[in-house]
């Protein structure tokens, strides 16, 4: 699904009318009142209602308006269009747009390739998988990640000594 961008997933269904609760995996749960649709299980849906519960986002789907339609929903991943996504300040990037850049030494050295996004506190941590499959953890910040390209899947690394 590379057109598609993970959103969050259906944990739960609320109310009668068939309104989905979701668990969603951006910034902010606003993020969701910038888009018009969903797509969920290769359909997309109109956006027709968005509420809030907690740090949950709530969504009244066109199409589904019953307790039985949301429940045919429940546990599956919520995508979005890629193209439909709000454009973003420069510098920062989508999580799974960092996904396979290729991490180099500043000398052009290859070290690895980003792997996952460890999402757990201020800082991201890139999650690296160098050439003999070792494990390399890196903070993305401008010290240690003076360049990332996302268009080019390229950075540049700058690790204190002994990281890798």
């Amino acid at each position: 699904m590379d057109t598609m961008m993970e959103l969050g997933y259906v944990n739960n269904v609320r109310g009668l009318r068939g309104e989905i609760k979701v668990v969603h995996y951006c910034d902010y749960k606003e993020f969701f009142e910038e888009l018009d649709s969903v797509i969920i299980k290769n359909t997309e849906y109109p956006i027709e209602g968005i509420k809030y519960y907690k740090d949950q986002v709530i969504l009244k789907l066109e199409g589904i308006d019953t307790v039985e339609l949301a429940e045919t929903l429940r546990n599956q991943t919520v995508f979005a269009k890629k193209d439909d996504l709000p454009p973003l300040p420069e510098g920062v990037f989508y999580v799974a747009d960092l996904i396979g850049v290729q991490a180099y030494l500043e000398d052009g050295t290859y070290v690895g390739e980003v792997t996952d996004v460890i999402q757990n506190g201020p800082t991201d941590i890139l999650e690296l998988k160098g050439e003999s499959g070792n494990q390399i953890l890196i903070p993305r910040v401008k010290e240690f990640v003076p360049f990332i390209s996302v268009e080019d899947k390229k950075m540049t690394i700058t690790p204190i000594d002994g990281l890798l």
